[in-house]
């Protein structure tokens, strides 16, 4: 039998002791952590929204330079620009150098159809010809005014000046004309190339002959005639916007509907479609909706 071994020498023993054993921890006091109290279901976990209240813009004057950036209107919700050289290129008249702006009450422009601002932008010099600006109609202080993504549906119209008139002349001719704008969420802003009128616009010129012609070709051949003496820019809210489509929705011809009944009712079918049933035929389904129609369960019944 054969043993084999490894003496340690004295003098390194010592210093093998204090290797294995580990250094001491530091004590530190303890305190008391308060509980934190669990929500105790989902609606918790969600801040509730908290809706900012509207600010409408009130009825105003100023006049502004027309700049290569917007440039407000004094306090009016109305910035001014220069336009592209595409839209110059385009114009008629000579771009001016100072317009200006005149804003109406928002009472006054709900009676028109429209919604917190509408101006009138007019050259601030003696040009006797509409001239282009950019111009850009801040809504950012009723941008949540109503629900509906009623900001993202925002349009501007254009009608003309003699809308705002009090009494409004007979000869008038009002009507909406939708105007192409670039929308700027982030700012509460929609932006259009517009024609500044001059300061003193011509009178409006009568409308041409259309004896024999059809309603609607004099209805617009009146409202152009109407525009010619000078013209507003309106917000207007429309049915869609980018996010989806809130106006009502048309009736399917696929379904059937009844109205102008004894009782003054209004039903709607809808049929809807199903498999065929191995036994046969299967049951009719179909979506209906009757208005004259009460299913029992009111306040008074206990259902």
């Amino acid at each position: 039998m054969i043993l084999s071994g490894m003496a340690v020498p004295d003098r390194l023993t010592p210093q093998a002791k204090a290797a294995d054993s580990p250094a001491p921890e530091r004590s530190v006091d303890g305190k008391r952590i308060k509980p934190v109290e669990l929500p105790k279901g989902a609606e918790h976990l969600t801040p509730k929204a908290k809706p900012q209240k509207p600010v409408w813009p009130t009825a105003g004057q100023a006049q502004v330079d027309v700049r290569g950036t917007l440039s407000q209107a004094a306090d009016l919700p109305v910035l001014v620009a220069a336009p592209g050289k595409g839209v110059k290129a385009k114009a008629a008249g000579k771009a001016p150098d100072r317009v200006a702006v005149q804003t109406y009450e928002p009472q006054q422009i709900a009676k028109l159809g429209g919604i917190g601002v509408a101006a009138r932008v007019t050259r601030a010099d003696e040009a006797p010809e509409p001239g282009p600006v950019q111009v850009a109609f801040a809504y950012q202080g009723f941008r949540e005014a109503h629900g509906g993504n009623f900001a993202d549906r925002l349009q501007l119209v254009r009608l003309p000046a003699c809308a705002m008139a009090t009494p409004k002349p007979r000869t008038c001719a009002v009507g909406h004309h939708v105007v192409k704008t670039r929308h700027d969420r982030k700012n509460g802003r929609l932006i259009a190339d517009i024609q500044a009128d001059p300061a003193k616009p011509a009178a409006a010129k009568a409308a041409e002959d259309l004896k024999g012609k059809d309603k609607a070709t004099r209805a617009k051949a009146a409202q152009e005639a109407s525009l010619q003496a000078g013209s507003v820019y309106m917000l207007m809210a429309g049915m869609s916007g980018s996010e989806g489509n809130f106006g009502a929705t048309d009736l399917k011809p696929a379904g059937t509907w009844q109205a102008g009944t004894s009782g003054g009712g209004f039903t709607y079918s809808l049929p809807l479609p199903e498999a065929p049933s191995p036994a046969g035929t299967g049951p009719d389904l179909a979506l209906q909706y009757d208005a004259s129609s009460v299913d029992g369960q009111g306040s008074w019944t206990n259902n």
